[in-house]
C-alpha cells in the first residue's frame, strides 16, 4: 500500500488506499526504472498509479555563506575527527575554516543518505559563498555533485584576509534572486566561528 498522505482519512472523508497494480505474487521491479504513464515504483519493487510520496517532499536551495577570513585560521577549532573526510580537510585546513568545511560535508552526507534511503533523486540545490574581504562563489545552484565533489571544490580555499559581511549577504541575495524557483524553499545558512 502507498504511504502517501493523500490516501489517509482526513476532514471526515474516508481513507482512499492505493495498492500495487501488479499481480499478487509478482517479482520485484527495479525501483530505478520509471513505469509507463503516471505512477512510480517503490523501493521494494511494487508499482503504484499515484504520485510518489518521496517526490512530494519539500525541496530546498540551501545557500551556505561561510567566513574564511584570517580569524578562521585559528587552530582552537578543527575538523570533526574520525570522519571519511577528516584527513582530506585537515591536510589543507586544520583550523576553524576546516571545522566549517567538516560541518558542510556532514550536512551534505546526511542529506545524501536520507535521499538514498528513500530511493529518490536529490532535489535539493546547494550554493556556497566564501568570503573574507573579497568574495568567492565556487558552487551555485548545484543539483548534481556528490558530497565528496562539493568538498573537493572547496578544499583549495584557505582562511585569510579581512572580513566583509556586507558583500557576502549581498551575494546571497543575488543568488536567491537568480536561482528563484517556486519548487524550492530557500534556506540561507551563515557560518562563522567566534570564540568569546
Amino acid at each position: 500500500m502507498c504511504s502517501g498522505p493523500e490516501h489517509s482519512a482526513a476532514g471526515g472523508n474516508p481513507a482512499l488506499p492505493s495498492y500495487c497494480v501488479l499481480p499478487l505474487f509478482h517479482p520485484p521491479l527495479d525501483a530505478n526504472t520509471a513505469p509507463a504513464g503516471m505512477g512510480y515504483i517503490s523501493h521494494d519493487g511494487h508499482q503504484f498509479s499515484c504520485r510518489n510520496p518521496v517526490v512530494m517532499q519539500q525541496a530546498f536551495h540551501v545557500i551556505f555563506v561561510a567566513d574564511r577570513s584570517g580569524s578562521m585560521y585559528s587552530h582552537d577549532r578543527q575538523p570533526l575527527a574520525n570522519t571519511p573526510a577528516t584527513a582530506r580537510i585537515s591536510a589543507r585546513s586544520n583550523n576553524r575554516f576546516g571545522a566549517v568545511l567538516s560541518s558542510l560535508y556532514s550536512f551534505w552526507t546526511a542529506r545524501d543518505a536520507a535521499m538514498a534511503s528513500s530511493h529518490a533523486a536529490r532535489r535539493d540545490a546547494y550554493s556556497v559563498i566564501l568570503f573574507d574581504h573579497t568574495l568567492e562563489t565556487p558552487i551555485i545552484n548545484d543539483f548534481a555533485s556528490t558530497p565528496d565533489q562539493l568538498l573537493d571544490t572547496l578544499l583549495p580555499f584557505e582562511a585569510d584576509g579581512g572580513t566583509n559581511f556586507t558583500i557576502a549577504i549581498q551575494q546571497a541575495q543575488a543568488i536567491m534572486e537568480q536561482s528563484w524557483s517556486t519548487e524550492r524553499v530557500i534556506v540561507p545558512y551563515y557560518t562563522t566561528i567566534r570564540v568569546v
